[in-house]
């Protein structure tokens, strides 16, 4: 079962540049240090973290969502810099149909194969440093590789053309705009850019997307 190995206490997911740790109160402070400048929230449809106090509250409600099975969250520690610059999700898992998510996009689960990678944030300085690469490629291992996946999908807001170009860069495509696809924290609207990564194409890519 998919959740004996992403809800195991011990996982740890590593390769050269990033380690993934379930996310827990404890990184709170690292996490605030680098965390909480406006500007990384500008396209979250959920959270807008500026104060340490909204950002506990999103790691407790990963937290939540972990036990719950909805969302599975990591904090990203960037072995270059040597400090944590983020955090990254599993979500809108469907194991049935073999399916997982990695977007910037609200969670829901059902019974269908498929898996979400999201709620994907970094410090400013840690942003374009090649780091959100090296956590994709161990976030798109366990997918395809331990997992089994037959699509890896991501959701974006459609007005966000640094993470769609960052997310096509990934090897994923283009399906769709969801209109008025979500209300943000803020009562806006958003459409939402739906993009996806099938077993097949990722193994065309792997030489190209994977990072020891």
């Amino acid at each position: 079962m998919w959740s004996k190995i992403l809800l195991n206490p011990s996982i740890k997911l590593e390769n050269s540049r990033a380690i993934l740790t379930h996310i827990s109160l404890d990184h709170l402070k690292p996490l605030s240090e680098i965390g909480l400048d406006p500007r990384i929230w500008t396209h979250n449809p959920s959270y807008c973290c500026d104060t340490e106090e909204k950002l506990k509250i999103y790691i407790q409600d990963a937290i939540k969502s972990k036990q719950d099975f909805t969302r599975v969250s990591f904090a990203v520690f960037d072995k270059k810099l040597n400090k944590y610059g983020g955090s990254s999700s599993f979500y809108a898992i469907s194991e049935p149909n073999k399916r997982i998510a990695i977007g910037k996009a609200f969670i829901f689960i059902n019974q269908i194969k498929d898996i979400f990678l999201g709620y994907t944030w970094y410090g400013i300085d840690f942003q374009r440093t090649g780091l959100n690469a090296s956590v994709k490629s161990i976030m798109y291992d366990i997918a395809f590789n331990t997992l089994g996946c037959n699509r890896v999908e991501f959701h974006t807001d459609a007005n966000n053309a640094a993470s769609r170009a960052q997310i096509q860069h990934y090897g994923a495509q283009l399906e769709g705009i969801f209109r008025k696809h979500i209300v943000r924290h803020n009562g806006m609207l958003r459409d939402t850019a739906n993009f996806s990564i099938l077993s097949h194409e990722y193994a065309q890519q792997r030489d190209r997307l994977h990072i020891d």
